[in-house]
């Protein structure tokens, strides 16, 4: 297998970030916003991983990281991640997550977010059916 490239954009490509994900089970592709910062993988033409950061009511927030289900636990995702976290130094980032991809998050300094959290991620998470969402938050930059 071909190395994953992961590449940054300042802004997003709305048409190639929903036809990604509609490869996905991310079903929030109207979220999408030219405005937003993209970080995508690809192994030869093909995109296997995107994700998105976003300013949302003036705060960060990761979005819609998703990676085909093929290409998953190959570390494309930490690839990624860190990518993103060159771009976000020194901001505070939330991300809406399943209990169990913690571990992933926490090398990155993101913990669980218990107090403090914007009502608009408490009103987002709240709107999801998986009841082990959590909100977790990190202080980027100089981790890695």
């Amino acid at each position: 297998m071909q190395h994953a490239i992961i590449m940054y954009y300042a802004h997003a490509d709305i048409t190639e970030v929903k036809a990604f994900y509609e490869k996905t089970t991310y079903r929030n592709a109207d979220s999408i916003a030219y405005s937003d910062q993209i970080v995508i993988a690809e192994i030869g033409a093909e995109k296997v991983g995107i994700l998105r950061i976003c300013t949302e009511q003036g705060s960060t927030v990761l979005r819609g990281f998703n990676i085909l289900a093929e290409y998953q636990r190959l570390g494309i995702g930490t690839l990624m991640l860190r990518r993103a976290v060159i771009e976000l130094e020194n901001l505070d980032c939330y991300l809406i997550c399943k209990r169990q991809l913690n571990p992933f998050y926490e090398p990155f300094g993101f913990r669980q977010c218990r107090s403090g959290v914007p009502d608009f991620l408490l009103e987002r998470r709240s709107q999801y059916a998986n009841p082990e969402l959590n909100i977790l938050k990190s202080r980027l930059g100089k981790i890695l």
